[in-house]
């Protein structure tokens, strides 16, 4: 795969943060789902079944008239949520991946009304049935926390720490953030998609893995909990509406 490096400047637009994952070791790029920087120093987030069966996984990020592929040269798996850490290839020599979202622990309950942003697979089909090739189109959607689930398995998704949205984002948003605040004031974290559920009356719901039950893990990549990371904002960046 072709080394993009020294060759994007990171802006404050929502793409330039949360990010289509693709692997691309079939001779051609496969979209995989969606992920969103963290911190500082080029780590990112997405659902662990995104990447786990990925040869060589990579993010893409928007330039005028096309898209520019970096390296996911790292990736760790949480042991029991469907949850991953990867770690980019740095946008230049100089400077590393960072953001202005962070996370504040605050408790994700019934009611509480959600923003994500993401890149669903259909939109990105559609792209492909005008003959404009891989081009996932970023997607934002809200919706409100219908309940919490602690401790309870969901079929097809690995885990126990969820939220049952109202929304589903579809194919394609595994991986999602989910703020609980966003705009003029801090762009609060708060969970993370990783699917939907249908029943045997065709509806459905989507889950979401609940960062505040899951910030003290203590990645090896990190070295620390992962709540520091989250916690640590760029000042570089003033809050976009």
């Amino acid at each position: 795969m072709e080394n993009t490096y020294q060759q994007f400047h990171q802006s404050d637009a929502i793409r330039d943060h949360v990010f289509p994952i693709v692997d691309t070791s079939r001779g051609k790029v496969e979209f995989l789902g969606t992920g969103f920087i963290i911190g500082q120093r080029n780590f990112a987030l997405t659902a662990g079944h995104v990447i786990e069966h990925a040869l060589e996984p990579a993010a893409l990020f928007i330039v005028e008239g096309g898209w520019l592929l970096f390296s996911i040269c790292a990736q760790e798996s949480h042991p029991h949520e469907d949850l991953a850490l990867i770690e980019l290839t740095p946008p230049t020599a100089e400077t590393n991946w960072t953001t202005f979202f962070s996370f504040n622990h605050r408790d994700t309950r019934s009611s509480l009304t959600y923003h994500l942003w993401g890149y669903p697979e259909d939109a990105a089909i559609e792209l492909l049935s005008l003959g404009q090739g891989i081009r996932p189109d970023l997607v934002y959607s809200t919706g409100h926390v219908r309940r919490r689930l602690s401790g309870v398995p969901l079929p097809a998704i690995r885990g126990s720490q969820f939220i049952e949205v109202s929304e589903v984002a579809g194919a394609g948003c595994s991986g999602s953030p989910l703020f609980n605040s966003f705009g003029n004031s801090n762009w609060d974290l708060c969970a993370v998609y990783v699917g939907e559920r249908i029943n045997d009356r065709s509806t459905s719901v989507g889950y979401a893995i609940v960062l505040d039950q899951i910030a003290e893990w203590v990645p090896e990549l990190l070295g620390h909990p992962l709540e520091k990371e989250l916690n640590n904002p760029h000042p570089r960046w003033s809050t976009p509406l």
